[in-house]
């Protein structure tokens, strides 16, 4: 979509981009308008293009497989050709489709992805959806940088204790709990069958796309 001269960077989850889950998400912001991007941000710079899954189910996130990768991905030997591969989508954005300014959102690993990005002052807004955060450094110094972020959890996520959550909003972030959802609930799930994941889904889809529509004035 070319709608509001806005990017949207979409920060898939662990299990990356070879399945459409995150590809619905870039799918759902460019029919509001946006142009919206979906890097493989795994791809030649993580051991792993993703966590093995299907659309539906996914291989047991533990054991000696699990904790090697998750270390591999939130390290700086990843983080920095990482950054590179993000800063060249914002020239692709910015450069080559007019993007007067770019928002982020990012699911699960893709909420620590979004923080670290934000202070880079690089983006505008951002959004993390049921992602994994342990405290408000971040939060504060993307607000510094001039990129509001907020955040979407759900209730007793381990990814995202209560005591950070609670930290973060006595810091000025907006943080929502969708109760009776799990973590993942908004790129995963029966959408068909279960309405009360469908309405928490798209109710957080449509928070953050008015979230993102303030930048546009």
């Amino acid at each position: 979509g070319e709608g509001h001269q806005l990017g949207v960077l979409v920060i898939h989850d662990i299990f990356g981009f070879n399945i459409p889950n995150s590809k619905y998400i870039a799918d759902h912001f460019a029919a509001n308008g946006f142009i919206s991007l979906l890097p493989n941000l795994y791809q030649g710079i993580s051991s792993l293009d993703g966590w093995p899954c299907t659309e539906f189910e996914s291989e047991p996130e533990e054991g000696d497989k699990w904790d090697s990768w998750w270390t591999e991905i939130t390290t700086d030997g990843y983080w920095t050709p990482f950054h590179l591969r993000v800063e060249a989508c914002i020239r692709f954005l910015k450069e080559e489709k007019g993007c007067k300014a770019c928002c982020l959102i990012g699911f699960c690993w893709g909420g620590i992805a979004i923080e670290q990005l934000s202070t880079k002052g690089l983006f505008v807004e951002a959004a993390s959806v049921h992602g994994c955060h342990e405290g408000t450094a971040n939060f504060l110094e993307a607000k510094a940088r001039g990129c509001n972020i907020t955040y979407h959890t759900v209730p007793e996520d381990e990814c995202f204790a209560v005591d950070v959550q609670n930290a973060l909003q006595q810091a000025g972030a907006s943080v929502t709990v969708y109760p009776g959802m799990e973590h993942g609930f908004a790129v995963r799930g029966d959408f068909t069958g279960n309405l009360a994941l469908r309405e928490a889904a798209d109710k957080c889809l449509t928070d953050v796309v008015t979230q993102f529509l303030k930048t546009s004035g």
